[in-house]
């Protein structure tokens, strides 16, 4: 009797891990195909030789919200792992409310940004849209992460789901300081 409900509990772990594995996988090829995305703007980009462009100072701002987002996500995750659950789920909340307020000072920023490059508009705008788009996505992911964590649903052993939207982040994080740094 022992030994099937053994032969059970071991079949639903081996079959969580397969899980696990596969949405980790899923994560990267998502992050794989949105850095060909950007990659394949970048090199549109380079290849029409654009002069220096009007980048307006809420985009310097934003470099360091993202930044700080990054961090507080950073935080959220070693929290979890070390199982403070009420402290992840502190820095999850922070490192959403700055992921808000960079998209909204992008949408501000970007405003400025293309009224004042008016000629470059038609390689700009699809940069923006991916980028904003991906970004939207992150904030939705990360709400839900939220909401997860704040029923127990992840936690210090079962945190994947957080994590891989934590690194999609911090690659959202790293094309925008890309971004930044050639304009």
């Amino acid at each position: 009797m022992k030994n099937s409900y053994r032969k059970i509990i071991d079949r639903r772990l081996d079959e969580k891990e397969r899980n696990r594995k596969a949405l980790r996988h899923i994560a990267q090829l998502f992050v794989v195909s949105s850095s060909l995305i950007f990659a394949t703007f970048l090199v549109v980009f380079f290849a029409f030789r654009l002069p220096n462009l009007k980048t307006p100072f809420s985009f310097q701002c934003n470099t360091v919200i993202i930044a700080l987002s990054s961090i507080a996500l950073f935080y959220c995750v070693r929290a979890l792992k070390e199982g403070a659950q009420k402290r992840a789920y502190r820095w999850l909340l922070i490192g959403i409310a700055l992921g808000m307020c960079f998209a909204l000072v992008q949408i501000l920023g970007w405003k400025d940004f293309m009224q004042n490059n008016l000629n470059f508009r038609n390689i700009l705008l699809p940069m923006v849209a991916a980028h904003f788009a991906h970004v939207v996505v992150a904030l939705l992911l990360l709400i839900s992460a939220a909401s997860q964590v704040s029923k127990y649903r992840i936690h210090g052993r079962q945190r994947s789901f957080l994590v891989n939207t934590v690194w999609f982040w911090h690659f959202l994080g790293f094309i925008w300081m890309v971004f930044i740094t050639i304009t």
